[in-house]
């Protein structure tokens, strides 16, 4: 499973690209469907707009954005919102079965 970060507008440091990999790592039960996940930091006027996205074998890409004052709080968001549409895909194809 592949992990891209990327900043636009922000400057990308070692410590926020380890962070936001380590809060991917527990996607980690899904590598069987996930190809690549990138996360996308981007500074606008005052706040951080956070962008994961996730490519799935089959599916269309899982898009999970936030917008946050703080730059962590916002990967989490976006992370955490697509944890759960990864989730309930899952739990819909297993149902289908």
């Amino acid at each position: 499973m592949q992990i891209i970060v990327t900043g636009r507008h922000v400057e990308l440091t070692e410590p926020i690209e380890q962070y936001a990999i380590k809060r991917c790592d527990h996607l980690e039960k899904y590598r069987d469907h996930v190809q690549s996940i990138e996360i996308v930091l981007d500074k606008v006027h005052l706040d951080f707009e956070v962008e994961a996205r996730v490519e799935v074998v089959h599916h269309s890409m899982i898009i999970g954005k936030s917008s946050q004052e703080d730059l962590y709080a916002g990967i989490d968001q976006a992370v955490d919102r697509v944890a759960r549409q990864l989730h309930d895909w899952k739990e819909k194809t297993q149902s289908h079965k």
